[in-house]
């Protein structure tokens, strides 16, 4: 079988395929190929399928990877590639770069100021650069940073590379959620909960962001509603890590049964994932279930495992950002029990 026919055999079985480990391991057997073969353009736009692939499977690492590589490649090759073709995937990997705690901050920063400059330099509105900004602010609990970032965002223009309303308006919830603001919340996402606002990722995201709103309002009748709507739109999507979390988070505290069936449903995408943020988060939900259950007189060796593994990642997180906000929420997520 020549080149062609080898490349198009791949791309076609990997194309059939949901993100997920399979077609990842399809997509880079087909740039192999395409590298062995000096083929740059084939090189190229499969690394862009790789990466589109990888947000999916919920793989930063990867992604980071071979967006690094297409980047390079546009900046050897200016005339074979245009300078606007990788911006739209730009906001993706500065939106999962500060999930790994092994990227230190001087290097996220680096990546910001280059995304910026890139979009300046094509005439594009700085919206989804304060967007990102924003939400790396909020998830390294930097309250005055991710404020400032906020109202930059909001106060910028709109164009083609902005996020769609429905996503835009998820992040507001969520941020909303954070600052606990929950009637805000609640507000907020009122037009994506009756449906006006949709996308591929919404509402999927607000439905388990709102469960701890809910809970803070005493509203669990609403919240077992979203929570049994939201976890049937993410339960075969290895990308909603977060809302998995969320989900155990919630049934913890209301159903801790229907908790342990999801906690080991979807251990072992916890366990091999490179977003170490949203293992951070599964791990400190998992915490949460069986401490509850530890005090309630179960024993389990779960525990002093997830202990271990959550404040390992605490620790890391915190150091990378120089403060103590994970060590700080893992002590929240455990005051609910009291």
């Amino acid at each position: 079988m020549n080149y062609q026919a080898q490349l198009s055999q791949l791309e076609s079985q990997a194309d059939m395929l949901p993100d997920g480990d399979a077609k990842v391991a399809l997509l880079q057997q087909a740039i192999q190929l395409a590298d062995a073969h000096n083929e740059l353009i084939d090189s190229f736009e499969l690394r862009e399928k790789l990466i589109d692939a990888s947000v999916g499977a919920g793989d930063p690492m990867r992604m980071l990877v071979a967006f690094s590589w297409c980047l390079t490649q546009m900046d050897k090759h200016p005339y074979q590639f245009e300078p606007t073709r990788m911006l739209w995937q730009y906001k993706w990997v500065v939106g999962h770069i500060d999930a790994l705690p092994q990227i230190t901050r001087t290097q996220v920063d680096a990546l910001m100021e280059d995304m910026k400059t890139r979009y300046e330099a094509q005439g594009l509105s700085l919206r989804p650069y304060y967007r990102q900004q924003h939400a790396q602010a909020m998830y390294a609990g930097d309250r005055a940073r991710a404020d400032t970032a906020y109202r930059l965002w909001l106060a910028a223009a709109i164009d083609d590379f902005c996020d769609c309303n429905a996503c835009e308006r998820a992040h507001q919830v969520e941020y909303m959620v954070w600052l606990g603001e929950d009637e805000k919340a609640l507000a907020l996402a009122e037009t994506i909960l009756n449906g006006q606002l949709a996308c591929s990722t919404v509402p999927h995201n607000t439905l388990h962001d709102l469960l701890e709103a809910l809970v803070r309002l005493d509203r669990l009748e609403d919240a077992q509603e979203l929570q049994k709507r939201g976890y049937a739109k993410i339960e075969n999507e290895p990308s909603f890590m977060h809302g998995f979390a969320n989900h155990i988070r919630f049934l913890a505290l209301t159903d801790p049964e229907q908790a342990i069936t999801l906690f080991h449903k979807h251990l072992r995408q916890a366990q091999d994932t490179s977003h170490l943020r949203n293992k951070f988060r599964y791990f400190l939900a998992g915490w949460l279930l069986y401490e509850r259950l530890h005090r309630e007189g179960q024993q389990n060796d779960l525990l002093p495992w997830l202990i271990t593994e959550t404040r390992a990642l605490a620790d890391a997180f915190d150091q990378r950002n120089g403060n103590t906000y994970h060590a700080t929420l893992i002590d929240k997520t455990l005051a609910l029990l009291y």
